[in-house]
């Protein structure tokens, strides 16, 4: 003799659900991931002077010289 289940108890059990997204959905939700998975690193770095990137030079002026030896930078005209 097999019992037969309660009606109203299989009612109250917990039924599950389940939901499927749409393309759309998915594609949001991986986007999210990329998100997260992206990783920056900021460092504040003292370099010695003289070293490191061009910020940390100081700007020198270079002067133009003006003044060629005999032949020297300069076309000769009188060649």
């Amino acid at each position: 003799m097999n019992p037969q289940p309660n009606p109203i108890e299989e009612e109250e059990a917990p039924k599950r659900i389940i939901i499927r997204s749409e393309p759309e959905q998915k594609t949001k939700k991986k986007n999210n991931n990329n998100k997260w998975k992206r990783r920056t690193v900021s460092a504040v770095r003292d370099f010695p002077p003289g070293c490191g990137p061009p910020e940390n030079y100081k700007r020198r002026d270079v002067s133009a010289v003006r003044d060629f030896p005999p032949g020297c930078g300069q076309r000769r005209s009188d060649a």
